[in-house]
């Protein structure tokens, strides 16, 4: 069975103008968020967010990790330990 053309946008909802900028805008809105973290300009960054804090790398991403000696030897203790053994502080 073939369909025409019409059929086709009516089944689609092709023909409805409305239907298709409703589209458009909720990709628009869905496609991710600026961070927004003010920068030294005062300005808001407008790098986008991919962490749930909603910030940037640069503005709040994941951690860098530790920097000092005593962190790095912290961190040497915990690592073979994981996340359920014991922490120390």
């Amino acid at each position: 069975m073939t369909m025409t053309l019409e059929e086709w946008r009516r089944i689609m909802g092709a023909g409805n103008v409305d239907q298709g900028n409703a589209r458009r805008s909720s990709k628009k809105k869905n496609s991710g968020h600026t961070c927004m973290a003010r920068t030294r300009s005062g300005t808001p960054c407008k790098r986008m967010s991919r962490y749930t804090s909603g910030r940037c790398a640069l503005h709040g991403g994941l951690s860098t990790g530790p920097k000092t000696p005593q962190g790095k030897e912290r961190s040497s203790r915990n690592g073979p330990n994981g996340r359920r053994g014991n922490q120390t502080p």
